[in-house]
């Protein structure tokens, strides 16, 4: 309120009208952030026999606290998202890993072995849903549970037969 530049006499006001309404909140099991309950309210301070001058100074009183509280929620909303941003940010630097060796190394045994083309393209969209799947992890801090994870994950979630898990699990089986 002191930002909006009112007078103390004002402040008084408003903060009466405020106790009474979160009191009537209280009272009545209305949710205070509700801006449907201040008609409830409103038509207590009819019944209570309150001037239109008092009803009106109850609204704008309750109206200020509604902006108040959607200013906290915004403030706080803003320092969520900094926070999950950050957190992110925090995340990348352990799994936005640079994978273009693990695709040569790939290509390069593929082409060692005399596998198809079109083996390598399969190969690389197996090792790419892997690369999402453990989010970009630097390959050389990978682990055997990280790989029956994904296994177990194209198991169940994926619905992959067993026989093309174990011939991307195992990439030296000649073909």
């Amino acid at each position: 309120m002191e930002q909006e530049s009112f007078s103390k006499q004002k402040q008084v006001e408003y903060q009466k009208w405020l106790r009474f309404y979160l009191d009537f909140c209280q009272k009545y099991n209305f949710v205070q952030s509700d801006q449907n309950s201040l008609d409830h309210f409103i038509k207590k301070l009819r019944e209570k026999k309150q001037t239109d001058l008092q009803q009106s100074q109850a609204v704008r009183a309750i109206k200020l606290y509604y902006k108040i509280i959607q200013r906290k929620e915004e403030k706080q909303d803003k320092e969520n998202q900094r926070k999950v941003l950050s957190e992110k940010d925090e995340q990348y630097k352990i799994t936005g890993a640079d994978w273009r060796s693990v695709y040569k190394d790939l290509s390069g045994e593929i082409t060692l072995r005399h596998y198809s083309p079109k083996t390598l393209r399969a190969y690389t969209g197996w090792v790419r849903q892997f690369q999402a799947f453990v989010r970009s992890k630097d390959s050389r801090l990978l682990t055997g549970s990280e790989v029956r994870d994904f296994l177990t994950f194209l198991a169940e979630k994926k619905k992959v037969s067993a026989s093309t898990q174990l011939s991307k699990a195992r990439p030296n089986k000649r073909r």
